[in-house]
């Protein structure tokens, strides 16, 4: 069944102008069901908290992507990032109000990733972020304690960097990065180490009565060559003009992540190819490595990781010349 994109502000969007005059919208879209007239503003939703989204398999997670114009006229894209949790609403009886911690004497406040998107004086670097909860220490898919994530595109060589945690151990702002708001320009040479400034403004009781504080951060940072992957682009398209990257043949996601346990690395490929998956530690050890033989759609690789020490690791899945890098956090 061809599943169109239904574009949803639900998450948050914003929008930037590139060097070559482009326009970038980054945003959130919706599945419905292609011939059905009736179906165009609906979705399905999933268990006793509804949910949006199942939360499994390759794209089932709210994933951000960046729609922009070409300049030989019409669209191109890219996936930005999936995110592991959604905005619970501040309206009574809608999805995650019993979860959404904000409140104040007349109602709750609804939070949601709060999409925005930057970029450098030149227009040659792009950044995007949004916020995000850890599931495995909130116990739920809601977004209630943010840390703020941001990610970067280099729209001349078509390269994104890692996704980077800012607020993960920052005191006051560690899973509590509430109503973000990011510069929309970025400091420093695209050429060189770029600084994205944000801000974020929280109080300890989740009270909208009460004072809030303001925090500025300053340590979201990002240098050229860390611009050296490849964008995910979906295999299949039902928006006019649209054309996915010939360059790229697999995506590839891992839920969970932050993991204790185990985790799943899935590998969507386009036509059924061997791949390997290798996982190296912080100092770039190998400590596991699969090899796979590939089926066209998503191919799941259960990870035991109940041998790994807790920290930082990275892993990549090679399909043919195509390497994809990405990071895995072990609890």
């Amino acid at each position: 069944m061809l599943i169109c994109a239904n574009f949803s502000g639900s998450e948050g969007y914003d929008a930037t102008v590139d060097v070559n005059g482009q326009l970038h919208l980054a945003t959130m879209t919706y599945g419905h069901y292609y011939s059905h007239n009736d179906s165009l503003g609906y979705r399905y939703v999933f268990g006793t908290e509804q949910y949006s989204y199942d939360n499994s398999g390759p794209f089932g997670y709210p994933t951000i992507y960046d729609f922009y114009t070409k300049t030989s006229g019409g669209w191109d894209y890219h996936i930005v990032d999936s995110m592991g949790t959604e905005g619970p609403s501040g309206v009574s009886g809608q999805p995650g109000y019993g979860s959404n911690p904000w409140t104040s004497a007349t109602a709750k406040y609804d939070l949601d990733a709060r999409i925005q998107i930057s970029r450098t004086a030149d227009g040659q670097k792009i950044f995007y972020s949004w916020t995000e909860s850890d599931s495995t220490v909130t116990g739920v898919k809601w977004n209630i304690y943010p840390d703020l994530q941001m990610k970067g595109y280099d729209v001349v060589n078509k390269k994104v960097t890692p996704r980077y945690n800012v607020t993960l151990g920052t005191t006051n702002m560690n899973s509590d990065a509430y109503f973000h708001y990011m510069s929309a320009k970025a400091a420093g040479s695209s050429s060189g180490c770029m600084t994205v400034p944000f801000t974020i403004t929280r109080n300890g009781t989740y009270n909208g009565d009460a004072q809030v504080d303001t925090y500025y951060i300053d340590n979201a940072v990002a240098c050229a060559a860390s611009f050296s992957i490849n964008p995910l682009s979906p295999k299949q398209s039902c928006i006019t003009g649209l054309q996915e990257n010939k360059n790229i043949n697999f995506e590839v996601l891992n839920f969970p992540n932050p993991a204790n346990d185990a985790t799943t690395i899935v590998v969507g490929l386009q036509d059924a190819s061997n791949f390997e998956v290798v996982i190296y530690n912080s100092i770039g050890q190998m400590v596991d490595t699969y090899k796979v033989a590939g089926q066209t759609g998503a191919n799941e690789i259960n990870i035991d990781l109940s041998n790994f020490k807790s920290g930082i690791y990275f892993y990549n899945v090679k399909v043919g010349g195509s390497v994809v890098t990405k990071k895995l956090i072990v609890q």
